[in-house]
Formats: structure tokens, sequence, C-alpha cells
């Protein structure tokens, strides 16, 4: 009896030294490699390349004007871009684009929109001199230049709630430069305030009219076509 349990323990002792010693030539010969942390990190890092900023940018169409910052409030950057048709000029059609970003680095659509953008006027471009695009405390600001003989230039701001960008501000500055004066207007949509100043460059004091926007639903992005002109929504007085 006994000599036969030392026989039995014998033959496991060898399969075991057998195994061990092929695990160690199977790593030797690089079979069955041990994975770390690093190795699966750089792996993965590999495989998912990270997509370029104008990867949203449709075929046919180039970028003139970009800006970036976080609209949605999630804490990733989003994007805004004007874009022109690709090695067309800049009185052809135009189009405003925003994307947000995510945290996997991909961007999904969030407008599209063709007709919120002035046209060419006497060969000028409202676009022209300098960036017209603007993120700043979650909010989108596009200036507009006049193309008149008048010094004139707009500012919108909009705000992305209730699942759209609404139209929150809007800043006109019209000037006659042959006579100095202006009459600029100032539109808190938010709270529904409305402001006028009319005065001269050479004269030092203003006449300010305040009033109140009359109660209704208020623009956005997508229903403003500047291609036609903007109006703000008559004042109550």
């Amino acid at each position: 009896m006994q000599k036969s349990t030392l026989t039995a323990l014998a033959v496991v002792l060898a399969t075991s030294a057998c195994a061990n010693s092929s695990r160690a030539d199977n790593t030797s010969d690089g079979a069955t490699q041990p994975v770390s942390n690093t190795s699966m990190s750089a792996n993965t890092s590999a495989v998912v390349a990270q997509p370029e900023p104008t990867s949203v940018v449709p075929k046919g169409w180039a970028t003139q004007w970009s800006a970036g910052g976080d609209l949605n409030a999630d804490g990733v950057p989003d994007q805004v871009l004007i874009l022109k048709r690709d090695g067309a000029s800049v009185d052809g059609t135009r189009r405003l684009l925003i994307a947000f970003g995510k945290p996997d680095g991909t961007k999904s659509i969030a407008a599209d929109t063709d007709t919120f953008l002035p046209v060419v006027e006497n060969d000028t471009d409202p676009f022209a001199s300098d960036n017209p695009l603007q993120i700043k405390n979650r909010s989108l600001r596009v200036y507009v230049e006049g193309t008149g003989t008048d010094l004139t230039h707009e500012t919108f701001t909009f705000r992305y709630q209730n699942a759209k960008f609404e139209l929150i501000g809007y800043d006109a500055v019209n000037q006659m430069r042959s006579t100095g004066d202006y009459d600029n207007e100032s539109i808190n949509y938010s709270t529904g305030n409305v402001e006028h100043t009319v005065g001269n460059i050479a004269q030092s004091k203003d006449v300010v009219t305040k009033t109140q926007l009359p109660a209704g639903q208020r623009p956005t992005l997508l229903s403003i076509n500047l291609t036609e002109g903007f109006s703000p929504p008559e004042d109550e007085n």
C-alpha cells in the first residue's frame, strides 16, 4: 500500500514539472506573452482613431470662419463653422453649422442653416474684416457688418436652451456718415427689455427710450433669414 502511494506521488510531480517546463518554453518563444495594462492601453489607442475637427464639414464645402467652446454645458468643446462652397467665391451659398462635441472625440450636428447668413452686396462681405463668431458664457455671438454707405453692424446672441438655439440678445448700431446721427437698438429677449438710443457723435447727450417686447414666441437661429433682412418684433409702448 505504501509503495503504491509513493509511486502515484512521483507521477504527479513529474507531470507538474513537465507542464511548467512547457509553459516556460512557450513564453520564451513568444507564443503566449502576458498582456500588461500598458500594452492594452497602447493597443486601444492605436485602434480607436480620433476624428479630425474638420470631419463635420460636408464634402464640397470649406471652412471660412470657425469658433470653439462649450455651448450645451456638458464640459465638452463644441464647434461653430461658417462654410462656403469649396473653391467658390463668398457671394455663393454659405452655411452656418454647429456641431456638439462628445466625450469620445466625435461630433454630432446640432444645427445647419443656409438662411442665417447675410448676402454679399456691393462686392462687400459682411464677414470679411474679422472672425464674426464668438462663444462666451455658453452663448454664441454672431457679428454682422453693414454693407451700405452708412456705419452699421448687428450682433446676434444665441443660447442653446429648450433643445434649440434661441435668440437671447440683439444689438444694432446705425450711424449716418454724412451727419453723424445714430439710432441704436438693444433687445434682451430673455427679459423682453428694449432700449433705443438716439443721438449725434458731435453731441454729448443721448435720448434713451425704454420699452417692452410683446409676449410671444422668440426667434431662433433656424427661424431668422438674414438673406431677407431681420426686423425685430414691434415693441409695446
